[in-house]
């Protein structure tokens, strides 16, 4: 297996990097709101982006991605406020690359995993950037690490 960028190994476990790019934008955003209703003397406009940038924040330390190859699951955990799931391999459909555009300028991609869970489809939001390249890498990266652990099984 070639060197890995956007994943860690840890015995079984490939943990993914933290890929902050989409994410400190919103954030610096929100900053940038915050101290100009500071300026503008607006203090809702201040509490709501302070209070929101703060939230982004934990969020991005919270959010974690896990290929275990023993356990033969993908563990994620997205955010702040929703639960850690586990996707088993054997209720893994197929991976989902989305993207937002405006006026053909593209603004948010996203790489998301459907699964089955109690014979619904769901999908959780793995990785998100600004091109369909970086989410394309990431998601050639996972898919080289699962057939890897196909391979030893």
């Amino acid at each position: 297996m070639k060197e890995l960028k956007y994943f860690t190994k840890n015995g079984s476990q490939y943990i993914m990097k933290g890929q902050h790019g989409f994410s400190l934008v919103v954030i610096i955003l929100l900053a940038a709101a915050a101290v100009g209703g500071v300026y503008a003397h607006l203090p809702g406009l201040t509490w709501i982006c302070g209070i929101l940038t703060i939230l982004f924040i934990a969020a991005i330390f919270l959010k974690r991605v896990v290929i275990d190859l023993d356990q033969q699951a993908f563990f994620l955990k997205s955010g702040l406020l929703s639960a850690a799931t586990t996707i088993p391999f054997a209720d893994f459909v197929s991976f989902e690359l989305a993207s937002v555009r405006h006026s053909f300028i593209i603004t948010n991609t996203s790489l998301n995993i459907c699964f089955t869970k109690n014979g619904k489809e769901k999908t959780l939001t793995i990785a998100q950037g600004f091109t369909i390249r970086a989410m394309q890498n990431v998601l050639n990266e996972i898919e080289e690490i699962w057939t890897s652990g196909k391979d030893i099984k």
